[in-house]
């Protein structure tokens, strides 16, 4: 009896201490974490470890997550978390634990009609379109494609390029997708990386960047 008593209380122990933490591969923990302004330097560092170099982000603000249809006939769409950089750039983060047909077409959708949103009328056909990075956190593999072998990381990413060249004309719709189950490494391993990194990164250049494929993406211990 005393050691039932025991082995409950122990139970109940565990218990509390698993609930101290939140699991962020859920929609509603991922919103508590890195929805909730006061972690907005959370959400920062997300988008830094993701982004091409050339693209970090200093400051963001928090926009609203929901894009009406554009006509009675047309869905709506509603995000998991959407912010905007200093310079107008526009991050979607969308949380996807399950495989899902045609997923890539409808992060093209999310990612277009946050696009569109950025066009004003009366701007003297400018054009002056910020960039939208469309960030998927997957628990899957990225079902549907054509993709790499683990050893090529966990970040792959999309947007428009010319076929022969790989140049990117302008910056204009990026879809980046973290496939989270391909990440195997060990905390003591990502410190030796990280370690190594400090005496072997070099610096990019926009241009070298931008036109350059997985443009010296960090990894960040993806294999």
């Amino acid at each position: 009896m005393a050691k039932s008593a025991v082995e409950s209380r122990a139970a109940e122990s565990r218990k509390a201490v698993v609930q101290r933490y939140v699991d962020i591969l859920t929609d509603a923990g991922l919103k508590a974490v890195f929805g909730d302004q006061r972690n907005k330097d959370v959400l920062i560092d997300l988008l830094n470890v993701i982004l091409p170099p050339h693209r970090m982000v200093a400051d963001i603000s928090y926009e609203t997550t929901e894009i009406p249809g554009f006509t009675l006939f047309n869905k709506s769409v509603r995000f998991d978390l959407r912010c905007r950089g200093e310079d107008g750039r526009q991050f979607i983060v969308e949380l996807q634990c399950y495989h899902q047909a045609n997923f890539f077409r409808r992060c093209v959708l999310y990612a277009s009609k946050a696009y569109d949103m950025g066009s004003q009328r009366g701007d003297g056909q400018v054009y002056d379109i910020p960039p939208v990075y469309f960030i998927g956190l997957l628990d899957k593999d990225l079902q549907d494609m054509q993709r790499y072998s683990p050893e090529d990381g966990i970040i792959s990413e999309y947007t428009f390029r010319e076929k022969t060249t790989m140049k990117v004309p302008d910056e204009t719709i990026f879809t980046i997708f973290v496939e989270l189950n391909r990440f195997t490494k060990t905390k003591e391993e990502c410190c030796i990386m990280h370690k190594s990194s400090e005496f072997t990164s070099h610096e990019v250049t926009e241009p070298e960047a931008r036109n350059t494929p997985n443009r010296g993406r960090r990894h960040a211990c993806g294999g």
